[in-house]
């Protein structure tokens, strides 16, 4: 069998293909890289290789970032002190910085932590620095302490009382709000439980309460808590339960309601006195109110009483006109049939006399009495019509107030109009009287003006 010659196993040694392979690979995993990566040369400072990363970081496109000096990456005003830690990683070969600073192209500064190696290659010397972007750590860095900040300041500038103690009651801090209101030194009572500081009773209720903790992760009850000088006060608790490390905590808000316990026991003695008041005032207006609806029956009973005697004197009234009536009818009839016949028959005879006279002084004086005797005939009719007109007996109601328009016309000379329907008006003698009385009442002339229209309706 021929043997192989040392320098065909060169030819096909992969050794050259290999570093190819493995440079393709390094330069692929700087490219994928999570954090900015930069690679500089040791001597000169200036920028030979950057990643993706780092033109994301700096906000600047690659061809731009190979070439800068690592300077560019700072801020211009700190350049020296960038120097120096670069001339310090190039001595050590390696290590990892504190925060610090790099500019991208808008000129904001980005927070990094910076982690670097020292590499050789081909005898030249190369610093590789990976750039990590820690302005969301920053962020929740400062956040954190802010919220640290702001529970610090209300902790220790509340106004309420507030209690840091383990699941026993064992006090572990307090803030100044503790010290001034249970008139304690921090030093005598961080020593403490917080049970130890309330009342027995209060103490008891308190332990119950704390026990629900556990489950709910935070309780509210009342207190009763114990000054080191002076006297017992009421509190409202808050309390919550929190981790600290790996230690679990409770947080008791304590707050003074001594005022508005004073207040609402105040609220409730003025409630009292004011439901004391109103039924006092409630039972003088039923006293009032029954007064009333015994006058209001008293006055019903005297407003019936009127009312009764208005219509007994209605009555009378309608009485004592119709006795009028039959006692001017009785007069009237009396005038007609014995003065007005005795006054015709005295007539007939003087003017049978006057016929009869012998000589013309005696005829003259017969016409003279004639005369008289006529005019007394009809006064005397006259006065009959006045007193109780017989038509309104005789021929009925609308005749009467026919006849008693005529009259009207004649003596006041008014013209005067009667509309009647037609239609059958059975009043009995009485309503008749009434409805002519009404019709025929006294007229002043110089006070009639327009005209007068009467209405009868029957109910």
């Amino acid at each position: 069998m021929k043997k192989k010659s040392p320098e065909n196993n060169r030819k096909k040694s992969p050794s050259v293909a290999t570093i190819e392979e493995y440079e393709k690979i390094f330069y692929q995993l700087i490219d994928t890289a999570n954090d900015a990566i930069f690679i500089a040369d040791a001597e000169t400072g200036f920028i030979i290789r950057a990643n993706r990363q780092a033109e994301k970081l700096l906000d600047t496109p690659l061809h731009k970032i190979i070439g800068m000096h690592f300077t560019q990456l700072h801020p211009a005003d700190e350049t020296d002190r960038y120097r120096d830690i670069f001339e310090q990683y190039a001595q050590t070969g390696h290590g990892i910085s504190d925060p610090l600073l790099v500019v991208n192209s808008s000129g904001e500064k980005v927070p990094v932590e910076i982690s670097v190696s020292l590499t050789e290659l081909n005898g030249k010397k190369f610093l590789q620095g990976i750039f990590r972007d820690i302005t969301g750590r920053k962020n929740a860095e400062k956040a954190l302490k802010d919220s640290e900040e702001k529970y610090s300041n209300l902790f220790h500038y509340s106004n309420d009382s507030i209690f840091i103690h383990d699941l026993t009651g064992d006090i572990i801090d307090v803030n100044q709000q503790v010290l001034e209101q249970f008139e304690y030194s921090r030093i005598d009572i961080l020593p403490l439980n917080i049970f130890e500081i309330q009342s027995a009773e209060s103490a008891e209720r308190s332990r119950a309460w704390y026990t629900k903790i556990h489950e709910d992760g935070s309780v509210h009850f009342e207190a009763t808590f114990k000054k080191k000088k002076g006297p017992s006060f009421s509190a409202d608790v808050s309390a919550s339960l929190f981790q600290i490390g790996s230690m679990r905590v409770i947080q008791s808000v304590v707050r003074d309601i001594s005022e508005r316990k004073k207040t609402e026991e105040e609220l409730q003695h003025h409630r009292r006195q004011l439901e004391e008041a109103v039924k006092a005032r409630t039972q003088q207006l039923v006293k009032a109110n029954e007064d009333l609806q015994k006058e209001i029956r008293v006055r019903r009973k005297a407003e019936k009483k009127l009312v009764d005697y208005h219509k007994q004197l209605q009555s009378l009234a309608s009485q004592l006109s119709l006795i009028e009536e039959r006692e001017k009818r009785r007069i009237a009839t009396e005038l007609h049939d014995c003065i007005g016949q005795t006054l015709a028959l005295a007539k007939i005879k003087l003017g049978l006399l006057n016929k009869l006279a012998p000589s013309a002084e005696l005829k003259s004086s017969a016409r003279e009495i004639l005369h008289l005797i006529e005019q007394t005939i009809k006064e005397t009719r006259t006065l009959t019509f006045e007193l109780s007109p017989p038509i309104l007996y005789e021929l009925g109601f609308e005749q009467a107030i026919k006849w008693l328009i005529d009259q009207i016309g004649e003596k006041y000379g008014i013209k005067t109009t009667l509309i009647d329907d037609g239609s059958d008006k059975p009043f009995d003698s009485n309503i008749r009287f009434f409805l002519f009385q009404a019709v025929d009442f006294p007229i002043p002339p110089p006070r009639i003006q327009g005209s007068v229209c009467l209405i009868f309706e029957r109910e």
